[in-house]
């Protein structure tokens, strides 16, 4: 296991990293997630960019109060729902070596952006985004006991449309990958943390770190991650099996082709144009099917794209 990172490792340089933070109702839990952020340990500069996607709680009075003694900026928006709302902030990131996505509702540990910053320093000019595993907690804040990501899921560009074990919560990346993302802007997605984590497996690195950094919170409001099967997360979870949280395989596909072009490897490009076709096509289909792109060390997760492919509801 490695150490936090030293200061000769800094070059005696100021490293400046931005927070990407969307909020909405979070009241309950942001102050301690804020804490968190700004608890961290390094030789570095912290800010936060959060954009407020039309809370009625407290979520923005809390915001503004934390402003007083943080570099916070603080944009305030309609709702337009998650995915949207950090799209818009990886389009008005603001100028930084680093940059870091946050949910409202999870808690880091003190060296989460040290072990990034490390791993991230090797990569120098190369896009490339870094990610941690990630251990469950309670609403109180009590470790759950499960990890998830504990080995290296060797995550790609390929293998990302199968699943995603690198959750915005657990990325950080450099300016580099930041480029790229304004570059192609990329809008067409499941959801807007696939898009760090695709341009990294096109064009440069994905880091990987076994040491879980970020503490997941399960909670009442949270159905992705509640432990308790209700009405309301079966709807949620048909949503993203059945109909791929309203943005299918072709479409995401077809936005890759569309924006990024000649610029995408062979591989990727093979890939995509028969990603794109496979409910037209039986050979494209086929190829799907048959299991030449799998997730890593997950046969659930590898029987699930297939059956979905199967039905074509990927």
């Amino acid at each position: 296991m490695e150490t936090a990172i030293e200061r000769s490792d800094l070059r005696d340089t100021a490293i400046n990293i931005c927070v990407l933070l969307s909020t909405y109702n979070g009241q309950r839990f942001l102050p301690q997630q804020l804490k968190s952020v700004f608890d961290q340990t390094g030789d570095f500069s912290i800010s936060i960019l959060v954009r407020d996607d039309g809370s009625t709680d407290q979520t923005v009075k809390i915001l503004e109060s934390w402003m007083s003694r943080y570099a916070i900026t603080l944009e305030k928006g309609n709702n337009v729902g998650v995915k949207e709302s950090f799209l818009w902030l990886l389009a008005h990131a603001p100028k930084a070596d680093y940059y870091a996505l946050c949910d409202q509702d999870d808690e880091w540990t003190t060296d989460k952006l040290q072990r990034a910053v490390k791993r991230l320093a090797r990569c120098k000019t190369i896009p490339a985004v870094y990610y941690s595993a990630q251990e469950g907690i309670d609403e109180n804040g009590k470790l759950l006991g499960w990890i998830r990501a504990s080995q290296d899921p060797k995550m790609t560009f390929e293998n990302s449309f199968v699943y995603n074990y690198a959750p915005g919560c657990a990325q950080v990346f450099n300016r580099a990958l930041l480029k790229k993302i304004q570059q192609y802007k990329i809008e067409k997605c499941v959801m807007h943390d696939m898009i760090p984590l695709q341009l990294a497996g096109l064009f440069g690195r994905i880091v990987y770190d076994e040491k879980p950094t970020i503490r997941y919170r399960q909670h009442g409001q949270n159905v992705t991650t509640a432990k308790k099967w209700s009405i309301k997360k079966i709807r949620q979870h048909w949503q993203v099996w059945g109909k791929a949280s309203g943005c299918p395989l072709e479409v995401q596909a077809q936005e890759y082709l569309n924006k990024v072009g000649e610029d995408l490897p062979r591989p990727a490009y093979e890939f995509l144009t028969k990603a794109a076709c496979y409910k037209k096509d039986i050979g494209a289909w086929y190829w799907l099917w048959s299991g030449h792109v799998q997730a890593y060390g997950g046969w659930k997760r590898n029987k699930s794209f297939r059956l979905r492919v199967f039905l074509q509801r990927a």
